[in-house]
């Protein structure tokens, strides 16, 4: 029995025994890793599941009208070989990319994060910094229960429920009014 006050010290992985079983849900799915340390992310449920379709259909409807790249929802993005391996709820990749049923061999162009009920913000703020100080050029935050979108680059802004996200450089003509995104959600 373990004693109360006691903590658990996480079980480390290898970086290859990760990587070998990323491809079983039942034993990875969407978990990431993190210098030898196995962090789960919930399965996205209700609110974070619809904002996460909605917003992928968004993406792909864009990606047909501008063919610069790709989005992926729940893709496993190598940041650094042996160290870092994150998944984004949708990542972004500009360019040609070829699907070959991996994980992506570097960071997103853009990562797209929604915030889920047992999200901790320090966790979220370190993912972020994390993504930008790696190569993502821009993250957008969804906050379902408070219907805002905060748009992470050098020099973020949050986008507010009557407001348009907007891709600038990075998804040039892309445009999103917040509302589109929301729309399930009760005042």
């Amino acid at each position: 029995m373990k004693a109360m006050g006691t903590l658990r010290q996480p079980a480390l992985v290898t970086y290859q025994e990760f990587m070998s079983g990323i491809h079983d849900h039942e034993i990875y799915g969407r978990s990431e890793y993190w210098d030898g340390e196995i962090v789960e992310k919930g399965m996205p449920v209700d609110l974070h599941g619809a904002l996460q379709a909605q917003l992928s259909a968004e993406l792909v409807f864009y990606f047909r009208r501008q063919p610069i790249g790709t989005a992926m929802s729940d893709l496993h993005c190598i940041f650094e070989p042996g160290r870092r391996v994150l998944v984004p709820d949708i990542a972004v990749v500009l360019g040609q990319h070829r699907m070959a049923g991996g994980p992506l061999p570097r960071p997103p162009d853009m990562a797209i994060e929604i915030l889920s009920p047992d999200d901790r913000a320090s966790r979220i703020a370190r993912k972020i910094e994390y993504y930008l100080s790696h190569g993502v050029r821009m993250v957008w935050l969804l906050d379902p229960e408070i219907r805002r979108v905060w748009v992470h680059k050098p020099g973020q802004h949050a986008v507010g429920p009557d407001g348009t996200l907007s891709g600038e450089d990075v998804l040039p003509g892309l445009e999103i009014p917040v509302a589109r995104l929301f729309p399930a959600v009760s005042e």
